[in-house]
């Protein structure tokens, strides 16, 4: 992963794992970056300084993590994880400070956080198995998730 800002000409290399990093968000304070790497053989979430040094496994269990967005407080995660026994890709928020802090939300891709209140967008397919998405939301009240309320949607 590397650093370039826009009005400049300097580059900084932030990971240097043979590993592929791919998907990185910056934390709302622009101090952490979490990302997606396979350096364990399969997708795990990480977070490391936004100015480079060693970066923290967030997931390590034997799903594929990718796509991670900070909750606003940058206290939170949301990924996209699949593996587990669903068969399907689903939603997880997690603790960044602990880790073992996760629960699974709702089934979907892409998560985005919303920089300003506790909503997350996402895709998901409309029916399962097809290749049709649309785009959801849910929001987390007091912690606890509202029922996913379909925004877009098109033939």
């Amino acid at each position: 992963l590397y650093v370039k800002s826009v009005d400049g000409a300097a580059i900084t290399q932030l990971t240097n794992d043979p590993a592929n990093e791919v998907m990185p968000a910056f934390s709302p304070d622009g101090r952490k970056v979490a990302f997606a790497s396979d350096r364990t053989g399969n997708w795990d979430i990480y977070v490391m300084d936004a100015r480079g040094g060693q970066s923290v496994q967030i997931t390590s269990d034997a799903t594929h993590d990718i796509h991670p967005s900070w909750s606003p407080d940058g206290r939170q995660l949301v990924y996209c994880s699949y593996g587990a026994p669903s068969g399907v890709w689903e939603l997880v928020v997690v603790d960044v400070d602990n880790p073992s802090t996760r629960r699974v939300i709702g089934n979907g891709l892409f998560p985005n956080w919303s920089p300003v209140e506790d909503k997350i967008v996402f895709q998901r397919a409309r029916q399962r198995g097809t290749r049709w998405f649309s785009v959801w939301t849910v929001s987390l009240v007091d912690g606890e998730v509202t029922p996913p309320t379909e925004v877009a949607v098109s033939s």
